[in-house]
Formats: C-alpha cells, structure tokens, sequence
C-alpha cells in the first residue's frame, strides 16, 4: 500500500510540474486547445518593429502593422 501512495504521488507531481512549465513559459493551456486541438484557423500577421531607442535602462520600440480590416496600426512601447 505505501508503495502504491509513493507512486501515485510522484505521477501527481511530475504532471504538476509539468502544468507549471506550460503555464509559465509557453501561452499556457488555453492558447494551446485554441491553436492545436482545434481546427480553427490561425491567420498570420507580420508587424514591422523599429530597431529600440534606449530611454534609461529600458528600450523604446515602435511597431508598425495592420489590423485585421486593413487598416495600418502604429503601436509605441
């Protein structure tokens, strides 16, 4: 019986481990059903990014792209 306990515990803390990861360094799950799982189709959309001004210690981007109608967006971050 302790063996069984052991075992079950141990498989319960790998998948926990591993929820973790998935969770924090990929989109997580959600994104993951949205875009694998499901036939949804993924569109692509390519943004053009200015090359950062540095402002202190942090860097200034500008991004340049289009939304889904077409219309050109202009994003500074």
């Amino acid at each position: 019986m302790g063996k069984l306990v052991k075992g079950l515990l141990a498989i319960v803390l790998i998948l926990g481990i591993g929820a973790f990861f998935i969770e924090s360094k990929t989109e997580g799950f959600q994104a993951l059903t949205e875009n694998f799982l499901s036939d949804k189709e993924v569109k692509e959309y390519y943004v053009k990014t200015s090359s950062g001004d540095k402002k202190g210690k942090d860097y200034l981007y500008t991004f340049e792209g289009y939304d889904e109608d077409g219309n050109q967006q202009t994003e500074k971050n």
